[in-house]
């Protein structure tokens, strides 16, 4: 038997902010593995970019393990998985890159 995992400390804390989540979170399965159950909202833009934090195209639902528990979770391993975000939604990414270029999603940024 497994411990039981820690829940990620909450840093929503307005209305808007939850129902992001809430919203996000929807389909109850992992955007990057497909793992059905319990996933988080993930901003792509980071949320120290005030005026995205609640855009529903900033956002993708992520197990725990894509999320911060794997080696190679979105935020354990940034660049590799703004690269895969580039190669599985490069539409959404285009179009997040041009209205926050100084988020710096850009593809190439950093050698990738």
């Amino acid at each position: 038997m497994s411990p039981k995992r820690k829940p990620l400390p909450r840093k929503t804390s307005s209305p808007a902010e939850r129902q992001w989540a809430r919203l996000i979170c929807l389909c109850g399965t992992c955007g990057k593995c497909g793992t059905k159950g319990r996933v988080h909202a993930h901003h792509i833009i980071p949320r120290r970019f005030g005026r995205f934090r609640t855009d529903a195209r900033n956002g993708i639902a992520l197990c725990f393990t894509c999320h911060v528990g794997g080696p190679e979770s979105a935020h354990n391993a940034p660049l590799a998985f703004r690269k895969w975000l580039w190669n599985t939604l490069p539409g959404t990414m285009a179009e997040l890159h041009a209205e926050c270029p100084e988020a710096k999603l850009r593809k190439g940024i950093h050698g990738d």
